[in-house]
């Protein structure tokens, strides 16, 4: 998964532009982008309004590269059984959806098992 320094660091190669060229056109100190990029700082709504400003791109796309939104999920890649499942997990009840997750879990779990046995079998 694609970090949001990741991210941002592609944006920045697209446009041919430093650190100092984002911190010049986003009004963000050149510190706090140092921060960002070391992982200490995390960026907020107002950095990340910023640099949307800045790079002339939709604030949600920062926002989900940031991790303050989630992802979306393109739904045309969704098999027919997955749009089902979310269609029923969105129709049932809270505590239907509590044994749908239980279910799910552990059937993932018993999944995951199996596939680490096989890969445990001497060969």
């Amino acid at each position: 998964m694609e970090t949001f320094v990741d991210w941002l660091e592609n944006e920045l190669n697209k446009r041919n532009w430093s650190r100092a060229d984002l911190s010049r056109h986003a009004d963000i100190s050149q510190s706090a982008i140092s921060h960002i990029y070391a992982g200490s700082r995390k960026p907020g709504k107002d950095v990340c309004s910023k640099i949307a400003r800045a790079l002339k791109l939709p604030e949600e796309t920062v926002f989900r590269a940031a991790g303050i939104l989630q992802p979306t999920y393109d739904q045309e890649d969704w098999s027919p059984t997955l749009l089902e499942w979310v269609k029923l997990f969105k129709d049932a009840s809270d505590e239907e959806r509590e044994i749908m997750l239980e279910n799910a879990r552990f059937f993932s779990n018993r999944s995951n098992k199996d596939r680490k046995k096989v890969a445990d079998t001497p060969k």
